[in-house]
């Protein structure tokens, strides 16, 4: 797995994300595997870090990247303090629907305001276990609806569609860039004495 997605070449989402990340801003790449797209966010100057469910893949990837990975599942996740960009990249697509739920409500809070979370997946496949009883969900027009429905601090401010990086013909992936609103300035007012 490391070796079949290190070279697949994402610059172009990472750089549509990027234009949403101030300058040297924080980063947390979750479900990172081989590492590439952190090595690349980190080459750019942000604070980047990882997290994988494989301790394998972590212990890849941290030699690769140089960078902290944390060895945790994606259900499992507990943000500790906030960033300005959360990526998942094909890192959702295993989760059902009611845990992809549970997971944008963490992300929201772990997004500074403004702060913006990228998201792909397999679009147009089956949800549903494949032939090597792997789950998938297939992220539909639906669920996106209902993901942007249930997410009210979130705005769907991009989305787009891409072939596969490996050149499976059958495979179509859909990625979403959400924004987090921004709180507004918290006005006081003093009664004259």
């Amino acid at each position: 797995y490391f070796q079949s997605t290190c070279l697949i070449d994402m610059s172009p989402a990472c750089d549509r994300f990027l234009n949403y990340i101030p300058t040297s801003g924080s980063i947390i790449d979750l479900g990172c595997g081989s590492g590439r797209d952190l090595k690349y966010f980190h080459d750019k100057g942000c604070q980047a870090e990882g997290a994988d469910a494989s301790r394998a893949l972590c212990q890849k990837a941290a030699r690769y990247t140089g960078l902290p990975i944390f060895h945790i599942r994606l259900q499992e996740w507990k943000p500790t303090h906030t960033y300005h960009g959360i990526w998942c990249c094909a890192s959702l697509l295993h989760l059902t629907p009611e845990e992809i739920f549970l997971f944008m409500r963490g992300a929201v809070q772990a997004l500074l305001p403004g702060g913006v979370l990228f998201l792909s997946a397999k679009y147009g496949i089956k949800t549903g276990l494949d032939s090597q009883g792997r789950y998938f969900t297939n992220f539909s027009d639906t669920l996106i609806h209902e993901i942007s429905a249930r997410s009210p601090k979130l705005t769907l401010a991009e989305r787009w569609y891409t072939k596969d990086g490996l050149g499976r013909a059958d495979v179509k992936w859909v990625n979403l860039i959400y924004q987090k609103t921004a709180q507004p300035d918290i006005m006081t007012h003093q009664e004259d004495s």
